[in-house]
């Protein structure tokens, strides 16, 4: 109830501020503009919930993540690569932080609690995988019995790969109790 709420909310937010500058707009040539670009935004407001309840995999956050992730290991291989050996190690650490931050949420969904994340990262300029991920080694804790170990790693290596675009035999989740 408070998810529909919620949208309605934003709905209803969206539609005032564009009567607001509706109203500040004079000139009719404008308007038409206006109109069909508040109009496409408020069809994406409606849109998304609706999608997102049909979709399990949520895939247009999966695609916002996505281009996060490449901007922020591209952004992460040019610091280290300008950084001395202490300093890769210090930004790999930095980096392998805010990764865990990023999929605890995920792994928190099957009673996973994560508790480290090691990457290996392609630092070559010239390879087209570039600042990519190259392998991820995972550690975590906790299993929540109601669901099955196997159906967890498979769920978790497959975001992984989407959102990182890491090969799933790359990914290696190895969880304790």
């Amino acid at each position: 109830m408070d998810y529909l709420l919620d949208i309605i909310k934003k709905i209803a937010c969206f539609y005032v501020f564009a009567s607001f500058i509706l109203n500040l707009v004079n000139d009719e040539r404008y308007k038409k503009y206006i109109n069909m670009f508040t109009g496409l935004i408020m069809i994406i407001l409606v849109m998304k919930p609706v999608i997102n309840m049909f979709s399990s995999d949520n895939q247009f956050e999966t695609l916002l993540k996505t281009n996060e992730s490449d901007y922020m290991s591209r952004e992460m291989a040019d610091k280290i690569s300008v950084a001395g050996s202490y300093g890769k190690e210090l930004i790999l650490n930095e980096f392998n932080e805010t990764l865990k931050n990023s999929l605890s949420h995920k792994f928190l969904d099957y009673g996973i609690t994560l508790e480290k994340t090691e990457t290996q990262i392609e630092f070559d300029r010239t390879d087209s995988d570039y600042g990519r991920i190259t392998s991820l080694d995972i550690a975590a804790k906790g299993f929540d019995v109601s669901n099955s170990y196997s159906v967890a790693v498979t769920e978790l290596k497959k975001y992984i790969s989407n959102v990182y675009k890491i090969d799933r035999n790359n990914i290696h989740i190895n969880i304790t109790c």
